[in-house]
């Protein structure tokens, strides 16, 4: 190898021996990709902050000068104190924390339920055995299965012909169809299935109708009863979808 060579080589070596100190990530970009997990830290969600902290690092780590590394090894330190000191949830704490959510379900206050365990799941998994695991999973899963038996169905208003058809929902997503139809069944408006999500009993969604009209729309979900709120961007030709208060048939 000649002198010119060699000397590349060695400049190159240096480059990638050092290049985790020599080219900091700017503080802006350092920040927001530790701001997830400094904020489940923050919240005691310590396997979350842990997964996050440990992501960031993967896949940043030789964009990051000797001091941001170190701010992340101390991050990832302190959470696996944290871990260590909370330890497994013992069946007392379980059994405590599933009791709300068990009691939403024997009322038949089915998405109350899903709800509080799916915050419990969210906050505690990392602590649970697989048996306790399991045992949230069925519950989180009978729920559902309540709730879609529960809701699916046709609502009406009252005295007229203008239905909503729920085809599916678990108390996070929901498919429903609208049907408008005037007093001699002579004009019709409809939507293809709708898919969207709901959060605390209130769906927000975007539709087109047969008739070509679109717009927006808002459905608050209540037990038996469905609250439909239309808003046309543009009307289509002849008719239209009808808002108000559904009853299940």
């Amino acid at each position: 190898m000649n002198t010119k060579k060699q000397i590349a080589s060695v400049l190159t070596g240096g480059i990638i021996l050092t290049s985790g100190s020599v080219f900091a990530m700017p503080t802006d970009q350092f920040d927001a990709g530790v701001e997830k997990g400094i904020s489940y830290f923050n919240q005691g969600l310590y396997y979350e902050a842990r997964d996050e902290f440990q992501w960031f690092s993967d896949s940043s780590w030789g964009q990051l000068d000797i001091n941001q590394q170190q701010y992340i090894l101390d991050y990832l330190d302190r959470i696996k104190k944290d871990i260590n000191r909370l330890g497994t949830l013992s069946t007392v704490e379980f059994d405590k924390g599933m009791a709300k959510g068990i009691s939403y379900f024997n009322q038949g206050l089915y998405c109350e339920a899903k709800d509080e365990f799916q915050w419990f799941a969210d906050s505690n998994w990392g602590r649970l055995n697989v048996g306790q695991q399991q045992y949230l999973l069925d519950y989180i899963g009978g729920a559902k299965q309540e709730i879609n038996r529960t809701f699916t169905g046709t609502y009406t208003t009252h005295g007229s012909s203008n239905d909503i058809y729920i085809d599916y929902f678990d108390g996070s997503k929901i498919s429903f169809s609208i049907y408008s139809i005037n007093s001699k069944a002579t004009r019709i408006a409809s939507t293809d299935t709708i898919t969207a999500s709901v959060k605390s009993g209130v769906c927000h969604f975007r539709f087109e109708d047969s008739r070509s009209g679109y717009g927006t729309g808002t459905l608050k979900i209540y037990k038996n009863k469905l609250v439909l709120d239309i808003n046309y961007t543009e009307y289509g030709l002849g008719w239209s979808l009808s808002g108000g208060t559904y009853l299940k048939k």
